[in-house]
């Protein structure tokens, strides 16, 4: 995002959007990965309520910061 849409809200709020969509569609957990140092994306994780997993390399060959949330379970 660009600088001047930072501290708005805005990523938190699609990645909401994107959670939902997929929760929504069945997908049973959604798997963040942020760059070691990027406090800004470790905080929207942390307020989408994402689980910190550590610091892995299994995507992309670098180690970066895992973190994943599992969908609700639905009581019918």
């Amino acid at each position: 995002m660009h600088p001047d849409s930072w501290g708005h809200g805005y990523a938190t709020e699609a990645a909401q959007a994107v959670i939902e969509r997929a929760f929504a569609v069945g997908v049973p957990e959604v798997y963040a990965v942020v760059r070691p140092g990027n406090e800004p994306s470790l905080a929207v994780c942390r307020r989408l309520g994402m689980t910190p997993l550590g610091r892995m390399t299994r995507w992309y060959d670098v180690e970066l910061e895992a973190f994943r949330l599992m969908a609700p379970v639905v009581v019918e």
